[in-house]
């Protein structure tokens, strides 16, 4: 989350499976058995039930490495790290009758861990009233404890989100490239799976694919994700029927464009996402999800006097939203 606009592979459905155990430990207090796979019907669109509330703890580590060459100058590598935790409340508020939501999202509290290519790393928590990186500090007051609307479509997809103004107002200059698209992003990370497909007969729900496109803002741009989502698996866990679904993608790049005097040539040379989702049948929501983003830049500057400036940068940013609570 906010990996694009503050800056260990994919975990496995092993890690994942554990930590669900725990969070459907609620839900299986008052549900029925989950049939087996042969008979059950899989089911992966929103049911969305008004005033029903969900609690997510996100993580996420954006990490870049790379080298720029200067003209008749040795070569300079570079490391830079940014960790993030927080968590996150998701409310449906009302339902239409078309099957669409309108839903709250607050992030309730945010940390950020700074490594910089020496090694220095400052920290900051939006419950503490300073930290040693203002900068950090001031956006994750921003962004926490501000309600935001969020539309949600029938089928899953965020339409809109309303109320980024308030926070932009808090962070003043620190946020000015926030956007709705940011927030859009957070929260097609929580309850919901886009596209997904409906009435699927268990047996043959395994191996069903579909796609979904999304664009998402980057520092240098942003990112068109075509995602091709694949049902891997159906078990029951704790009476709870759940689904694993594994997505893929090979990203493009679309730079923004430069207003510096010096022209500025970027290039994404290799980009991918891969991610894992786990979805609870009973409550059709998502339990928790896995991400690793992976991509390779070439970013070129020409001085005025032509002399050409490179640099080769390698970014990943994992990703992890579980749900801890629900009621």
């Amino acid at each position: 989350m906010f990996a694009s606009t503050y800056p260990t592979s994919i975990r496995g459905v092993s890690i994942l499976i554990v930590l669900a155990m725990a969070s459907l430990s609620v839900s299986a207090q008052s549900a029925a058995p989950a049939p087996a796979a042969a008979t059950v019907t899989i089911d992966l669109s929103p049911q969305f039930v008004q005033g029903r509330t969900t609690h997510y703890e996100f993580w996420s580590l954006r990490q870049h490495s790379g080298v720029t060459r200067m003209p008749d100058l040795q070569p300079m590598t570079f490391t830079s790290a940014i960790e993030m935790t927080g968590q996150v409340t998701w409310t449906v508020q009302r339902v239409a009758a078309d099957g669409s939501a309108m839903c709250i999202m607050t992030i309730n509290w945010a940390t950020s861990k700074n490594t910089d290519n020496e090694g220095t790393t400052t920290a900051a928590d939006s419950r503490q009233a300073k930290s040693d990186d203002e900068h950090a500090h001031n956006f994750l007051k921003a962004i926490t404890n501000v309600p935001l609307t969020v539309q949600v479509a029938a089928d899953g997809s965020i339409t809109k989100v309303t109320g980024v103004d308030a926070i932009k107002r808090k962070g003043g200059e620190d946020l000015n490239e926030l956007d709705e698209l940011d927030f859009i992003e957070v929260a097609s990370d929580l309850a919901t799976l886009p596209g997904g497909p409906s009435e699927l007969p268990g047996a043959a729900a395994v191996g069903k694919t579909w796609r979904q496109d999304y664009t998402w803002n980057h520092d240098m741009g942003k990112v068109h994700q075509p995602m091709r989502y694949t049902v891997s698996s159906y078990e029951t866990i704790a009476g709870i029927g759940l689904v694993t679904v594994d997505g893929k993608a090979k990203t493009r790049f679309e730079p923004k464009k430069q207003d510096d005097e010096l022209p500025v040539d970027v290039r994404m040379t290799r980009g991918q996402v891969t991610t894992q989702i786990m979805f609870d049948m009973y409550r059709h929501e998502a339990v928790g999800r896995n991400t690793l983003e992976s991509r390779d830049f070439e970013v070129k500057v020409k001085m005025p006097d032509n002399a050409m400036i490179t640099s080769t940068v390698s970014e990943t940013v994992q990703g992890q939203v579980l749900r801890i609570a629900e009621k």
